[in-house]
């Protein structure tokens, strides 16, 4: 059972609900962003890397982007108020 297990051995194998809640949130939004189509998904070669090594979907990254334009940045694909799906083969956004 995995009640015998000490916590830190229980935390690094399972989840707690606010940790699936929040990575659940997280891929609504990438899925969201590549148009609800898993055909559209990001690979790891379209992903942005961190200076820590970590690769970040580029839908996060945009939205860093956009907070520091204060919310002023308008992407290319945004038409008529309403925002067609990424394409997550575009050149990365200036800072």
């Amino acid at each position: 059972m995995r009640t015998e297990y000490p916590d830190p051995i229980r935390e690094r194998i399972w989840s707690s609900a606010s940790e699936l809640y929040h990575n659940a949130a997280r891929n609504t939004i990438e899925f969201a962003s590549e148009g609800f189509d898993w055909r559209n998904a990001a690979d790891d070669s379209q992903m942005v890397h961190s200076v820590q090594g970590e690769r970040i979907h580029p839908i996060h990254y945009m939205n860093l982007a956009n907070l520091r334009c204060g919310g002023n940045l308008k992407h290319e694909t945004e038409v008529g108020g309403a925002a067609t799906p990424v394409n997550m083969d575009m050149a990365p956004l200036p800072s």
